[in-house]
C-alpha cells in the first residue's frame, strides 16, 4: 500500500540506478545476517521528481550456521528531501522477506528508518520495527520491537578516497531484552561506475544472543559495488 502510493506520486522518473555487490560478510548493525560468510546483493532503485523514491535489493543470507543458504527480498519505498542548503532528510519503509528459508517467515520484518544529513560529511539515522526477529532461549526464534540510533562521519582524501566511521546502539525488547553498541570505521574507494571499500566493524559482546550463530565481536569486511 505505501509502496503503491509511492509511486503514484511520481510525475515522471527522475533517475534510476542498478547495483551489483559482492561482499565478504552481509552485516546490519554489525550483526552477520550471512553466518559471516560472503554474500552477493543487487539493488535497483527508481527516484522521482517529487523526491520520492523505491526500490528492491536482493542479498544471499544465512542466519544460522545450520541452515542452508537463503535470499533476502527488500522491497523499499520513501520520501526525501531538502530542509535547507545544508540539511536533508529522508523518511524509508521496508519489509524483509526470505522465502525460502527452512524457519517459514519466522524471519520476516518490517522497518522504518528516518535519515538526517548534513552537506556531505554527517548523518543520523533512527530505525524501528515493531516485529524484528532474534532467539531467546529455550523459546528459540521470536518477533520483538526493536530501534536503533547510529551517527556516522565521512572525510574526503582525495583522489577518490573517502574515510568513515559510524557508531550506534540497538535494542530488541521481549522479556528478555537485549541491547548492544556497534561501530564501523574504514575506507571507501570510488571510481565510476566501481567502488571498493574495506572496514573494521565490531560490537559489544551482547550481540552474538541475537541470533544463534553467535555473530558479532569485530571483523573486516570488504565490499565491491558496481553501478549501472
Amino acid at each position: 500500500m505505501l509502496v503503491a502510493c509511492g509511486f503514484a506520486g511520481w510525475a515522471a522518473a527522475q533517475s534510476v540506478q542498478e547495483s551489483l555487490i559482492l561482499t565478504s560478510d552481509y552485516l546490519e548493525r554489525g550483526v552477520s545476517k550471512s553466518a559471516d560468510q560472503p554474500a552477493l546483493q543487487g539493488d535497483v532503485s527508481v527516484t522521482g521528481t517529487a523526491g520520492w523514491l523505491a526500490g528492491l535489493f536482493v542479498s544471499s543470507t544465512q542466519y544460522e550456521t545450520t541452515q542452508a543458504r537463503d535470499a533476502e527480498l527488500d522491497l523499499y519505498a520513501g520520501y526525501g528531501r531538502t530542509i535547507t542548503e545544508d540539511w536533508h532528510a529522508r523518511v524509508l519503509i521496508g519489509a524483509y522477506w526470505y522465502p525460502w528459508n527452512a524457519d517459514g517467515s519466522g524471519y520476516d520484518y518490517a522497518e522504518v528508518a528516518c535519515e538526517l544529513a548534513y552537506r556531505d560529511w554527517l548523518s543520523l539515522r533512527a530505525t524501528y520495527s515493531p516485529k524484528a526477529p532474534r532467539v531467546v532461549l529455550p523459546e528459540g526464534l521470536v518477533s520483538v520491537a526493536a530501534s536503533s540510533a547510529q551517527v556516522s562521519v565521512q572525510q574526503p582524501l582525495g583522489r577518490g578516497l573517502f574515510a568513515s566511521a559510524g557508531t550506534g546502539y540497538a535494542h530488541y525488547g521481549g522479556v528478555k531484552s537485549l541491547d548492544y553498541a556497534y561501530f564501523s570505521a574504514g575506507v571507501d574507494y570510488e571510481r565510476s561506475p566501481l567502488s571498493v571499500s574495506l572496514y573494521y566493524v565490531g560490537t559489544s559482546a551482547a550481540a552474538k544472543a541475537l541470533y544463534d550463530n553467535g555473530s558479532g565481536g569485530g571483523r573486516w569486511v570488504g565490499t565491491l559495488i558496481w553501478r549501472f
